[in-house]
């Protein structure tokens, strides 16, 4: 029924979120109190997000279903668009949080996500993305492609790039006989930068800026108890020391990084 989660049984997991459409799940657990305070903010989403089906499955009850998706910790989302998994986090979101994830499911092309999918296939058996140039190399530890030129002696040296499992660019850093020595950028998966700054001689110094995303990303910027209402973070650094760090809203206006609210003049 619209504006009211479903509470799923096995038997209806794959047919719910296999069919056409928008579809969240929420899976939770009797003993969990987190998963308990955020049941009312799922519910209450569910009255305003109508074009999008909620569900929940007690994943404790229903381990057939949790255990094979390798769902073991509660509260976990998992997103859902015309039947493909396009997202998933382990957190009690707030509000604000759950409304951002829900605006980033109705933004996700389901062409381009399957495209990916195939690309993180096509890493997985040793192969290269159409989108990672040839001679690149993929490093198992960082996960991720890399490309650039290198000096007589064999070391980077020159603009390198970096790539993820699924092909997107990630990185792009000037190295200098093998150091990051110069200016870097971070993408998120769509392209949009994620942080930018400067290294000298191996260390950051200067402005380091991280930048929000209203898309799915996997660039990590809301981590450490910092609020979703901040969408932008400038650290300063001197010589590899942070010095100062300061977030901002989506207004350019300062706030305090815990609650998203005005910081105090």
């Amino acid at each position: 029924m619209a504006g009211v989660p479903v509470e799923l049984t096995p038997e209806e997991y794959e047919a719910v979120t296999q069919r056409p459409g928008m579809c969240i799940v929420d899976f939770w657990a009797p003993w969990c109190e987190p998963c308990h305070a955020f049941a009312p903010v799922f519910t209450e989403a569910a009255t305003r997000f109508a074009d999008i089906t909620f569900a929940r499955l007690d994943a404790e009850a229903h381990e057939a279903v949790s255990e094979p998706l390798g769902i073991d910790s509660f509260p976990t989302l998992v997103a859902f668009k015309d039947g493909l998994e396009v997202h998933r986090v382990s957190e009690a979101l707030s509000t604000e949080a759950l409304d951002r994830l829900l605006g980033a499911l109705r933004a996700v092309d389901v062409a381009e996500e399957k495209r990916r999918h195939a690309n993180r296939e096509r890493t997985e058996a040793g192969q290269r993305p159409s989108s990672v140039p040839e001679g690149a190399t993929w490093d198992d530890g960082d996960k991720e492609w890399s490309f650039g030129p290198k000096d007589v002696t064999g070391r980077p040296h020159g603009t390198w790039r970096y790539w993820r499992a699924d092909g997107t660019l990630c990185n792009e850093c000037i190295m200098k006989q093998g150091t990051p020595h110069g200016p870097f950028k971070r993408f998120h998966e769509d392209g949009a930068v994620s942080q930018e700054g400067a290294f000298e001689k191996g260390q950051l110094h200067g402005p380091r800026t991280w930048l929000a995303s209203d898309h799915f990303t996997t660039e990590r910027m809301h981590e450490g108890g910092v609020s979703e209402r901040v969408r932008k973070t400038v650290m300063h650094y001197e010589h590899g020391t942070v010095r100062q760090v300061l977030h901002f809203n989506g207004k350019g206006q300062r706030v305090v990084p815990s609650t998203g609210e005005p910081y105090p003049t």
